[in-house]
This record gives structure tokens, sequence and C-alpha cells, in this order.
């Protein structure tokens, strides 16, 4: 990976002869989210095939996809297998790719497998921003893959912190299988299906251009339930740590858990407030997550595919009352400024919290659900 900063140890191709240390880090880098990549933006050309088959008459398919490209492909699909969002940036006539396309690559792969695509004559940067945007995704949890690094460059020109990778493609399939900041933990069923949910998403967005965002709002039919957490055994558990490791904007602290310190942490009284939520396009399943202890809200995170639609609101009315109704006459909520949360910076005072030190604020109010949201118990 070309990119400054960048955490794990296969950035000069010395993958297999990793020192046991170097093997030991990954796995607790894996175990905490650290640094976890949500998005692959791949090329087409000398990308994920051989060759440009738009200058050529007759396309014999092995000739282009034996070797290295089949390994691509695998390793792109486990990647979507554990959640990771795939999306293509090509510049190509659109309708002659998408029928190379599947004269390549048949049934192996599909179009359908990939939530963005953007081919076009286009600057790559502007049509990674427009995939960016509709994923809600920040540049540094992206990778673009390209064969041609002018255009790496131009894309890291607009995008600085964006992860890429080039020539030699022979790593590409290693690099995507192993790098730890392309596993996960868990395989849950929203990772399985999340690039379907973020197709819905960008369905729901198009849908809001046709109205008023108040009566786009009452007219999604937005349903919400909460559970409680209080073991590493319970159904919700591993989705909720998910959430939680990989969460970067909105989220109050930062803090990534591991599995055995959340586990420690349950025995002394501490649980979790999960939010799950369906609508007219969609079953989001888990969105939404906060960590309690006694009175006090040690972190919350919400999901960016779900940003603008009062979730927030609503987890902000549950947890207080939660808290006030064990007894408490107050809420404390800490939050931290990491770089990346800015959404969330206001939150606590934007809903009546007053500062308390360096990184707590205290309230006594719960908020009102938002009229739009349906509380499902």
């Amino acid at each position: 990976f070309t990119h400054a900063g960048f955490a794990g140890s296969i950035d000069n191709g010395k993958d297999i002869n990793r020192s046991i240390l170097q093997r030991v880090s990954d796995a607790l880098d894996v175990l905490k989210g650290s640094d976890q990549i949500k998005l692959i933006i791949t090329d087409l050309d000398n990308t994920m095939w051989n060759g440009v088959v738009a200058e050529e008459d007759d396309i014999v398919p092995w000739q282009h996809t034996e070797g290295w490209p089949i390994g691509y492909v695998e390793a792109l699909l486990e990647c979507k297998r554990r959640g990771i969002l795939l999306a293509i940036c090509s510049k190509n006539d659109e309708s002659i790719t998408r029928d190379n396309f599947k004269k390549l690559w048949g049934e192996r792969i599909s179009i359908d497998d990939f939530f963005s695509v953007k081919i076009n004559w286009l600057l790559k940067s502007e049509n990674i921003a427009s995939i960016l945007q509709e994923a809600n995704i920040l540049p540094g949890s992206a990778l673009f893959i390209d064969d041609n690094p002018a255009e790496i460059d131009e894309v890291r020109n607009l995008f600085p912190e964006i992860r890429t990778l080039s020539y030699p493609p022979e790593r590409w399939r290693n690099i995507l299988l192993h790098a730890p900041q392309l596993q996960v933990v868990h395989v849950t069923d929203e990772s399985r299906n999340r690039t379907l949910i973020i197709k819905e998403k960008i369905a729901r967005d198009a849908s809001k251009q046709l109205m008023s965002h108040a009566e786009w709002l009452m007219s999604l039919s937005l349903t919400l339930r909460f559970v409680e957490i209080h073991s590493d055994q319970h159904q919700s558990f591993s989705r909720a740590l998910e959430l939680i490791n990989k969460t970067n904007q909105f989220n109050t602290t930062g803090r990534r858990w591991g599995v055995h310190e959340i586990r420690d942490w349950f025995n002394t009284g501490g649980f979790i407030i999960a939010c799950l939520a369906h609508d007219k396009f969609s079953n989001h399943g888990l969105i939404s997550a906060a960590i309690i202890s006694q009175d006090t809200v040690l972190q919350m995170v919400l999901s960016c595919r779900v940003f603008n639609l009062g979730i927030e609101s609503a987890m902000l009315s549950k947890v207080t009352g939660v808290i006030l109704n064990s007894g408490f006459t107050s809420v404390r909520a800490l939050l931290n400024e990491t770089g990346k949360n800015s959404s969330c910076v206001n939150f606590y005072h934007d809903y009546g919290f007053v500062k308390d030190g360096d990184s707590a604020w205290v309230g006594t109010l719960a908020a009102d659900y938002p009229e739009w949201i349906t509380i499902e118990e």
C-alpha cells in the first residue's frame, strides 16, 4: 500500500516472511479494527483483466483472465463477503465495457457485485469523489487499485489519505486476502448484505429529491428496535463490536475494543444498547450502539449509511432514558475529537448537555423520539 502511516508489514511485499511478532501485531490490529478499509475501488484494463479488451475485435476470455486476474477476482469476492464494498472506476466506453465484462468473467463475478460503477471519461478523482459520497466513506477508509501510476497520482493529489495499490499485480491477491486492514473478526449478516444495503441507500437518497426533507422522512416508514447486550454470548454482540470498531465518522471517542477487554468490562456490570433499523427500502440491521457504564455513556457510534435520519436522536433518547430510569439523576457522556469524527463533535451540546471537564458532558433530560420514527417493542 502506498499510503503514509499505513499500518501493516506487507507494504514491502515480504508478507510470506513476516516475523512471528509482526503476525501477532497484525492479529491484534484485526481484533481492534485498526485502520480498516471499508471500500475497494478498482480499475478494469490491466487490473481486473490483462490487456485493453476494448481495442480487440475478437475476445478470447482465457487470454485475458488466466493467471493473476483470477486470483485478484477471487480476493475481491472474499473481501465483499467480509463486508467490504466494491466499486469500479474505469476510463472506457460504458456499454462496450459492460458487454466485455460479461464476456470475460461470465458468472465468476458480476457487475452487480459492485455497489457503484463509474465507467466514463471523467477524471478518476471526480468519479472517486462520487463513489465516496454515495457510500459516505472517508478517503482514508478506501483502497484504490490501478495499474497506471499516473492515475494513482492524480487521485492522491485530491485525496492524499486514500490507500492505493499498483504494479506488480501478482501481489494483489495475497495483499487483499491477508492484510490486517482487510480482515474482520466475524462475518456478520450485515457484512454479507452490505452491497445490497448501500445500493438501497442510494435508491433512498434518490427518492429524497422528489419531496421536501420533512415529507421524505415521514415517507420512509423508519422503524427502530433497541436491544441490551450484557454478554458476548448475545446474538447481536459480534455485529455491535464490529460496528464500534469500524466506525470513524460518528464515533464519540474513537476507542477500539478487543473481545477479551469488553468481556471483562461486561463482568463489571457494563452493557451495550444497540439499535436495529428498517425502512421501506431496506432492513439496515444493527446500525448504532452505545457503551454504558452506570451513569456514563462511554461511547456512541452510528453507521454512516443512516446519517441524517434522526436515529442518533432516538438513540440518545433511549440511552438517557435507561440511565435515568435506573435511579441516576443525570447522564454523563464522553466525547473526544479524533480528527475523523466531526459529524458528532457537537452532538451532546446540541441536545442540551453541559461540558464537564476535558471530555465529559452532563445532561438530565432525555431527548424526544423524532415523530417520523416508530419504536418497535
